[in-house]
């Protein structure tokens, strides 16, 4: 055994550089499972430093305790300035490894240089939870690739232009945003769609994105609702077609001609890319209208400008959503923090308002339901869809009441003739609410919140029976009841938009980050909604795929006019 210097050491372990991403050696520490050299060395150094602390009966031992130490104590002896190169460092490695061997290795019999390495690599700091990456069930290629994402190492546009390689950023796929890792695994919805639908989004990506990044604050890879939005993107992509076609046969030319500037508005857009997609649709839609029209109308002479409103409550991240924006866009857009429950706008100044996956959140839980001395009190129970009938009539009295008032603000707020366009996960008319994919779901985080207070005891039982979530799915007849009730808009398309259901982690993903934020207000450190929703709700919602198979996913396209006042 020798003493290696640095620079030897450097360049084995990639320290030149191009392969320093390695220097944490083993998977769980980020690396390939090579050996750290460095530390090897001083490993294989520590058996010299053991036998002379254990007095082994040899001639070198003996030597070094005869002229060096003496009657000193080995593990505070410091080296005279006067030796050799080779005792300075072997002293230097002494200092390092004095606690490993005063704690860890104080009950060994025998000196051994593999559980000094494990030891040492154990007290380096684990940046990265690569468990589940290098999962044996996993394909090595995808393995590989998910290591370097999470390492920031592939070869993605933005990259290479840095390099000077590439002469632009834009992905190759969408050609809308720079091509990063963030955008190429987790935006670029095209790419997703395509990783999930051929499996590569396994547990290592998911590790990726939701554990390791997690940890960094979700600088890199946003909220967890970022991702969450495979299931809304369908329900817009779903939709797209039946909005093109409402805006060309229900929206009025006078309307997109008198005005200077066209506003739009959506509504809970959250922060991901679905948004923009949902308000681009919009707006394509519009323009090819416009053009339309201008070849047999005169009066069609300039296409007005667009401002777009991007609303959703006050904690939601709008920086990360303006910086999420493609470079160049046709609108002006505006952030708009607050309830869509209330009134967001000036009376008339909306042409057209969007909202998808939103409408569905009511103002409130219904008191009753949290009340004791109640009829329709949910006892031991977080969701509506399996209980009582006074439990689901408070829900959808609630419902009815939120969505009526939702309808009044938004007609003070778009013009006569204006459109709004409401995507809302729903039931088909005439399924029980347990029968319905979306609810059947909910019930599995109900029944993993249950586990949770039971077995494991974290969760109080008053804490538990004081929660519900504020959510209800509705079937178009209960809408169109409130519609008409209302009176304000016209119904103009109502369909039911089936969905493909998603596999169970990615639905259990989706949950939490849905629910997650909710959760945790109410519950605080009580729910570890890492077990929650990874381990229990994953494995139940598993368990009982072949049930949720048989049930029903739709989402519910309402396409609303706003009428004149003298019609209602």
């Amino acid at each position: 055994m020798s003493m290696m210097p640095e620079v030897v050491v450097r360049p084995m372990n990639g320290g030149n550089g191009h392969y320093s991403y390695t220097k944490n050696s083993t998977f769980q520490k980020g690396g390939l499972g090579f050996k750290n050299i460095g530390i090897w060395n001083k490993c294989a150094i520590g058996k010299h430093i053991w036998a002379i602390a254990k007095k082994e009966d040899n001639l070198w031992v003996k030597w070094i305790h005869a002229v060096y130490l003496k009657q000193d104590d080995w593990w505070d002896y410091v080296a005279p300035t006067s030796s050799s190169w080779y005792w300075k460092q072997l002293v230097r490695i002494k200092n390092e490894l004095k606690v490993i061997f005063l704690q860890g290795g104080s009950s060994w019999t025998r000196f051994s240089i593999a559980q000094m390495y494990k030891l040492m690599q154990s007290n380096t700091e684990a940046r990265w939870k690569y468990a589940a990456i290098w999962d044996r069930n996993g394909y090595p290629k995808h393995k590989f690739i998910a290591w370097l994402v999470l390492k920031q190492r592939m070869p993605t546009r933005d990259r290479l232009y840095r390099f000077g390689i590439s002469q632009d950023m834009l992905c190759l796929i969408c050609g809308c945003y720079p091509e990063s890792h963030h955008h190429l695994f987790f935006e670029c919805q095209f790419n997703v769609d395509t990783l999930l639908a051929e499996g590569v989004f396994t547990e290592a990506l998911f590790v990726l994105a939701f554990t390791s990044y997690g940890e960094l604050g979700m600088q890199l890879f946003g909220s967890f609702r970022n991702f969450s939005t495979h299931f809304q993107r369908k329900a817009i992509e779903a939709a797209k077609e039946l909005i093109n076609k409402s805006i060309s046969e229900k929206l009025d030319i006078e309307t997109l001609t008198s005005c200077k500037t066209f506003k739009i508005a959506d509504l809970g857009c959250s922060v991901g890319p679905n948004t923009v997609l949902a308000v681009q649709t919009i707006i394509d839609a519009i323009v090819h209208k416009f053009k339309s029209q201008r070849k047999t109308s005169t009066s069609c002479d300039h296409l007005p400008e667009f401002q777009v409103f991007f609303n959703d409550q006050a904690s939601n991240d709008f920086n990360q959503l303006f910086t999420s924006l493609p470079p160049k866009t046709l609108y002006f857009a505006a952030g708009v923090p607050g309830s869509f429950h209330r009134r967001l706008f000036p009376n008339a100044s909306l042409n057209f308002v969007h909202s998808s996956c939103a409408v569905q959140w009511l103002s409130r839980v219904p008191p009753e339901v949290l009340d004791k001395s109640s009829p329709a009190w949910n006892k031991g129970k977080v969701h509506y869809s399996n209980s009582s009938t006074e439990v689901v009539k408070a829900f959808e009295d609630q419902y009815a009441k939120d969505l009526g008032n939702f309808l009044n603000v938004r007609a003070q707020e778009i013009v006569h003739g204006g459109l709004m366009a409401l995507i809302v996960p729903g039931r088909p008319n005439g399924t029980p609410h347990s029968d319905a994919y979306i609810n059947k779901a909910y019930e599995y985080v109900d029944s993993s919140l249950i586990d949770m207070a039971k077995k494991v005891g974290k969760i109080r039982n008053e804490k538990l029976d004081s929660f519900n979530f504020p959510i209800y799915y509705a079937s178009l007849h209960e809408v169109e009841s409130v519609v008409k009730q209302n009176g304000w808009f016209s119904l103009e398309i109502m369909e039911n938009l089936p969905l493909e259901k998603p596999q169970p982690k990615v639905m259990s993903v989706t949950l939490r980050a849905v629910l997650e934020g909710t959760i945790k207000d109410h519950f605080g450190d009580e729910v570890d909604t890492e077990e929650l929703f990874d381990l229990l709700l994953c494995e139940k919602l598993e368990e009982a795929f072949s049930i949720t198979e048989s049930c029903e996913s739709v989402c519910l396209l309402v396409l609303l006019k706003r009428a004149p006042d003298d019609n209602r």
